[in-house]
């Protein structure tokens, strides 16, 4: 978790593939809420992820977060294809 002035905090989990599917994801996401919730100052976390990526979209709306804007063409992979950047909040 990365505080953000404002009352804002960005959070961010990587897991390798070998991990996906045992609830992981979900045991973090449950652990930095819970540490957000204990911050009074906090009052949203905040996250980005790349178009395509569907299992953290979902894992990320299963936690209550929700899309509030897009970048366009914000990443280049390697074979030219440009993706569009989501971000999310949720609040507290």
């Amino acid at each position: 978790m990365h505080k953000i002035p404002g009352g804002r905090a960005s959070v961010a989990i990587a897991l390798c593939k070998e991990y996906w599917n045992q609830g992981i994801g979900t045991k973090m996401f449950e652990e930095m809420i819970r540490i957000a919730q204990t911050r009074p100052e906090e009052m949203q976390l905040e996250l980005e992820f790349v178009e395509g990526n569907t299992r953290a979209r979902a894992l990320y709306e299963k936690m209550g977060f929700r899309i509030t804007g897009v970048r366009p063409d914000a990443i280049r992979l390697k074979d030219g294809t440009l993706l569009d950047e989501y971000m999310m909040i949720r609040k507290m």
